[in-house]
């Protein structure tokens, strides 16, 4: 499993590198969108074998020191995750910003082909609000099985 997240954690860097490059060269829009997408894609294959990890730290020996392990390279992932999907979300909406100012007029053919494109993209933020609210819902059990964990050690100590 360790192994598994690892290669997932591998997948996300180079991402980040991908995104980066997008955005130095100007990629449009779109395929940084993607790349933000499997970023998040990835991103939940990792937490979830993280989480899978961390159950499995109640049969372990130190299981403090693993669990305070696999938590600190959780938080770490998130942060390093935050700081290039902010800097992804600050070009898409740069872009959106500049080609919305440098649109010509269209024919209504071009009209049709645009509200279609908008039609898509909106279906899509639906989609990745689902995997937000799911990254969401592992992150607060994560939080919760923390907090029982602090709870028994506290008790053990009594």
């Amino acid at each position: 499993m360790f192994s598994a997240r690892s290669e997932s954690e591998h997948e996300l860097f180079e991402l980040y590198q991908k995104i980066d490059d997008a955005i130095s060269n100007n990629a449009r829009r779109v395929r940084v969108d993607g790349l933000v997408q499997k970023c998040r894609e990835i991103m939940l294959v990792a937490i979830t074998k993280n989480d899978q990890l961390l159950a499995l730290t109640e049969k372990a020996d130190d299981k403090e020191k693993v669990s305070a392990l696999l938590i600190s390279w959780q938080r770490d992932l998130n942060l390093k995750h935050d700081q290039c999907m902010d800097r992804a979300r600050l070009y898409i909406d740069s872009v959106d910003e500049t080609a919305s100012g440098q649109q010509s007029k269209g024919t209504n053919r071009d009209s049709a082909k645009s509200s279609r494109k908008s039609s898509l993209i909106a279906s899509a933020t639906s989609s990745q609000r689902r995997k937000d609210a799911m990254l969401a819902t592992l992150r607060r059990e994560e939080v919760e099985r923390q907090n029982a964990a602090n709870i028994r050690s506290a008790e053990q100590k009594f």
